[in-house]
């Protein structure tokens, strides 16, 4: 029996597969064949749920029952891992304090402004980019000073 045949389809033990739309489903054995134009709808089945369905057919779903998506975010998500782990403690502690720095809030009183935030700093000198929020207009532009 076929994989494709009704009674062995995958695809059919999804729960949206009465009225899903989808051209791409990651639960049909046949997924890398088919296409989609742009703007078509998309598979909306929980990943846990794929992957469940997918267990019950070993060998019959080239990806397992994930998106091509999903597939390149875990391999994006393994390599910085992998990154990540290559880092010496110190290194670890490092990045964790740049992020922390990143991330804090420009808008708080006597917070410096970084290059990350929202504020335009385009045309400001290098002094005056070593203003705090507290320095900055309404407009993000660094006030004038007497």
């Amino acid at each position: 029996m076929r994989a494709t045949d009704n009674k062995d389809y995958p695809a059919r033990e999804c729960p949206s597969f009465q009225t899903c739309g989808a051209p791409i489903c990651p639960l049909d054995p046949l997924m890398e064949k088919r296409w989609a134009a742009p703007g078509e709808e998309e598979c909306r089945a929980l990943r846990s749920t794929r992957e469940a369905i997918a267990a019950r057919y070993p060998g019959v779903l080239p990806t397992g029952g994930l998106k091509l998506s999903e597939i390149a975010r875990d391999k994006r998500r393994a390599k910085a891992k992998a990154r990540w782990d290559a880092l010496t403690p110190e290194q670890q502690a490092e990045q964790r304090a740049k992020l922390a720095r990143a991330t804090a809030t420009a808008a708080a009183p006597g917070m410096p402004v970084f290059a990350t935030s929202r504020v335009d700093l385009s045309g400001v000198s290098a002094d005056e980019s070593r203003k705090t929020s507290e320095d900055m207009g309404s407009d993000g532009k660094v006030a004038e000073t007497a």
